[in-house]
This record gives structure tokens, sequence and C-alpha cells, in this order.
């Protein structure tokens, strides 16, 4: 656990871990001297989210506080991120900062501002410990009395720990976060809605450049009277391939429409929590149904819109660079463009 060691800040040093972690997640543009007041003493969980709320507050973001079940801690850390975990521990107190999980590993800001690579399971293992060590000692002399062997004491024991404490929450965690009210572009940022929006522009470019190229081979051996087996197969090949990429396209246009309208409705939703009472009186309930279904109506077509407008940007460009390699095309794509 050398890594995992290297990545955890002293309990007394909360302040800068968050201070690292928010820059390192990109989250804050601008920092503030410094987060409001002393950093507290850990030891109390509401003086700890406290401090941790009026820090994200202080520079324009938002701190969650969350529980997690032990028995859902690996599928936390796959999604989470950035997120703050102070461990009470003792024989491994500290806080981790944690800029983004994943599937096999995590990545977490350490005292020397570097982002390092700890395996999941590492994680796992340390934030169960809080709940396990008291039931550590009574499980083993159980497996001692059982007559376990103990190549498989390992295994027997962490089973029956997850059994025993699958209805138990770990505390300690805050998600860190833009606020609904935030630039959309940056919600969108942090959200993956850029990397998943190139890779649907790359799927789907892939996906019809290879459709060209599979239609320009089976063409040119039908021009030259000659139907070659070579040829054939690879124009077979070719449209196989379309196969996979369509698909990733399709599964990246699901993506991004999940993740688009859970900002859009989060930001809808806060806003109409903030209204005014006062403001609401005169309406009734059938003006107030109509907003819903616009602001539906206009979600979807907006999404829509978005991915046929992004499709057909994406078309023309090829077209064009088609038509300019073909003999003459330069003058005619340079006419159509002037017509």
């Amino acid at each position: 656990m050398t890594h995992l060691a290297a990545t955890a800040w002293p309990l007394t040093r909360l302040a800068d871990a968050f201070e690292a972690l928010i820059r390192s997640a990109a989250l804050a543009r601008t920092m503030k001297p410094g987060p409001p007041g002393p950093c507290p003493t850990v030891e109390d969980d509401d003086e700890v989210d406290c401090w941790v709320q009026a820090a994200a507050r202080s520079v324009d973001l938002e701190a969650e506080a969350v529980e997690i079940p032990v028995c859902d801690v690996e599928a936390f850390l796959r999604q989470a991120g950035p997120a703050l975990f102070v461990l009470r521990e003792n024989t491994y107190p500290g806080v981790l900062a944690l800029v983004r999980g994943g599937r096999r590993w995590v990545h977490l800001v350490g005292p020397d501002a570097r982002v390092r690579r700890v395996k999941r399971d590492e994680v796992s293992d340390i934030l169960r410990r809080t709940l396990e060590a008291p039931l550590m000692a009574e499980v083993d002399d159980l497996l001692e009395r059982a007559g376990v062997a103990p190549t498989r004491r390992s295994a027997t024991r962490t089973a029956l720990l997850r059994e025993q404490l699958a209805s138990r929450s770990i505390a300690g965690c805050w998600l860190i976060r833009l606020p609904p009210g935030a630039h959309f572009g940056d919600q969108c940022r942090h959200a993956g809605v850029t990397q998943m929006l190139a890779v649907f522009a790359a799927a789907h470019v892939v996906h019809d450049l290879l459709w060209v190229l599979a239609w320009w081979l089976i063409g040119r051996a039908a021009l030259e009277g000659r139907y070659d087996r070579g040829w054939l197969l690879a124009w077979a090949l070719l449209l196989l391939t379309l196969v996979p990429l369509r698909m990733l396209a399709t599964w990246a246009q699901g993506v991004l429409t999940v993740v688009t309208s859970s900002l859009l409705r989060r930001r809808l939703l806060t806003g109409a929590l903030k209204m005014e009472p006062d403001s609401l009186r005169h309406l009734g309930v059938g003006s107030l149904l109509g907003r819903v279904i616009e602001s539906e109506t206009l979600e979807s077509l907006a999404q829509s819109g978005a991915f046929l407008g992004l499709v057909a940007v994406l078309e023309l460009v090829m077209a064009t660079l088609i038509l300019g390699m073909a003999p003459g095309g330069l003058v005619y794509v340079c006419l159509r463009g002037w017509r």
C-alpha cells in the first residue's frame, strides 16, 4: 500500500487536501485566499460537514455528504470523483482526495500535489476497515473454532464480514461538484460530455469513410471488369467493420442524451425550487403543467436537433473533401459554395 500511503493526507491538513483536490480536478476557475475558518477537529462529524460545506461555497462549488453502503463501495469508487474521504481508523487515519474513479484504478492527489493511480480494491479495503476492525477478532475466533484451513481463511473472513456489514454504511465522504447554476459548458466538461462527443464524431466519421471506401472498391472492380475474390473479401470486411462503429456511435449518442438530460433537469429543478411562492399564486395547475410539457418538448428538440446538426456538418465536410479529390472537383466545390 505504498502508493496509498503516499496519497493520504494527515488529518490536520484537511484544508490543504480540499484545495489540492479542486485544483487537480479543475473545478474552480478562480481560487480565493483560502477556505473559510480554521481547519476543524475531525472527531466531530457535524463540524467537519459544516466546514466542508462552507469551503465549497467559498469557491462556488457544492459539497454533498453521502453514506456509502458497504456492498456498493466498489461501484461508488468506479463512478465517484471528485470526493473527500475522512478516515478515522486507528491504524490508518488520514484524508483521501479522490480526483476521479475507475474500474481498476482510482486517481488520488497526495500531499505533494501529484496525482497517483491506486488500485480500487486497496481504497475500498481501507474504507471498510473502520467498520470491519471491531468484528475482526470475533470472526478470526470463529474461523479458528470452525477449523477453517489457513489457505481459505482470508476469503472466508472477507465473506463473513461482508455479510455482517451488508446493512451498514460508510460515513465521512463528501462529493465535490459544480452547483446546478454553474456555467453549463463547465458542467458538460466535468460530466465527460466533451470526450463522449468526440467519440461520437470520430465513430461517425470513420463509419462514413469506410462506407465510401467499401463502395469505391466494388465500383472500381466493376468498372475495370474484374471480379477478384480478394476485392470482394475486402469489401465484405469493410461492411462488417461498419457494424461495431455504428454501435459505438449509437452508444455514445445514448450516453450523451442521458448525461445532458440529467444536467438540464437538475438545472430546471433547482430553478423551480428557487422560485418565489408569491410569483406562483396567480398560476393554476394547467399553467404549471404546460410549462413542464414545454420544457420537456424543448429538451427533446434541442437534443435531436443538436445530433442532426452535428451529423449534417460532418457529412458536409466529408462530401466537400471527397468531391475536391476528384478531377475538377475543386472547381465544382467552389462553384457550389459560391451559389
